[in-house]
C-alpha cells in the first residue's frame, strides 16, 4: 500500500499493486479489493477506493465488512 496515493488512476494502482481481488462500485466510484497472503492461511485485506478514476482513500479493511460506495471507509487519506 505504500506504493499507492492520492490521485492516482486505475492504471497506475494496477501497475503498483497487480490485479484486484474484487472490484465493486457503481456510477464514479469504483472500490478495488486486495488480500495479501501473510502464511498460515491467514489473509490481510486491503481497498483502494476511486471516486472519478482517482484514488480518494485507501488502507486495510476487513473480510467482514468491505469498503463499498456507499460504504466509505471512517477516515479518507487525502
Amino acid at each position: 500500500m505504500v506504493r499507492v496515493s492520492p490521485g492516482m488512476g486505475k492504471a497506475e494502482v494496477v501497475k503498483a499493486l497487480g490485479k484486484p481481488n474484487g472490484v465493486g462500485g457503481s456510477a464514479n466510484i469504483e472500490v478495488l479489493h486486495y488480500a495479501e497472503d501473510i502464511g498460515w492461511w491467514r489473509f490481510q485485506y486491503y481497498f483502494v477506493r476511486l471516486v472519478d478514476g482517482k484514488v480518494e482513500s485507501y488502507g486495510p479493511e476487513s473480510n467482514r465488512q468491505r469498503v463499498t460506495e456507499t460504504d466509505p471507509p471512517l477516515k479518507s487519506v487525502k
